[in-house]
């Protein structure tokens, strides 16, 4: 009721509607599409931006908009606004795994290593090995071993990065973490050699170096 409240005393506010729209599907078990971040933007109006909006009409608690909003606050550096963000639309959608992924990656950046392997396990957890598509799989790998690498476990960051290769051997992309790994403890050979393994698993691939 607070949400139709918010919507009927004010139309242009853009979050109280958007908030009652998915309070009400919440509870009518109505299905839903994702909004893209130009489809959420669209819906601005005569605001020009995240902040006029937030300033005049308050914040947001649709999971969509609360995904955006982490993003953006992850790519400024404002890691625990992003955090924050990112749980909150998990919380509202426990099936939103672009979220959880965020989660993770924005707890790598802010050089908590140990909640990016806590928030990894939860999502295998949840998703069904069998069903989970090659780019979550491959971006639950890289966030694991950047994480191990971070704790100093080398070697286990090593094997998650190679596991994943096998797994997907048509994804060299994966192998670019474990270049950087073998670079950044002076293994230059084992670089040398990890750079001809992903030219010759991709020889079209645009390197960098």
């Amino acid at each position: 009721k607070a949400f139709q409240l918010a919507a009927d005393l004010n139309t242009n506010n853009v979050p109280a509607l958007s908030n009652f729209e998915f309070n009400r599907a919440l509870r009518t078990g109505q299905a839903r599409l994702a909004e893209g971040a130009k489809s959420i933007e669209d819906k601005f109006g005569a605001y020009r931006g995240w902040e006029p909006m937030l300033v005049e009409n308050g914040p947001f608690d649709q999971p969509d908009f609360c995904l955006r909003l982490g993003q953006i606050f992850g790519s400024q550096g404002l890691y625990r606004e992003a955090a924050i963000q990112f749980d909150r639309a998990r919380t509202l959608e426990r099936t939103n795994l672009i979220a959880s992924l965020g989660l993770a990656d924005v707890f790598l950046r802010a050089a908590r290593p140990a909640q990016v392997i806590e928030e990894v396990t939860k999502i295998r957890a949840q998703q069904q090995a069998a069903s989970m598509p090659a780019d979550v799989d491959l971006e639950l790998a890289r966030l694991e071993a950047s994480a191990q690498f971070a704790l100093r476990n080398n070697a286990e960051a090593e094997k998650v990065l190679q596991a994943a290769f096998a797994k997907y051997p048509k994804y060299p992309g994966i192998l670019d973490t474990l270049l950087q790994i073998y670079a950044q403890t002076d293994r230059l050979p084992a670089a040398i050699a990890m750079s001809q393994s992903i030219i010759n698993a991709d020889p079209d691939r645009a390197q960098s170096y």
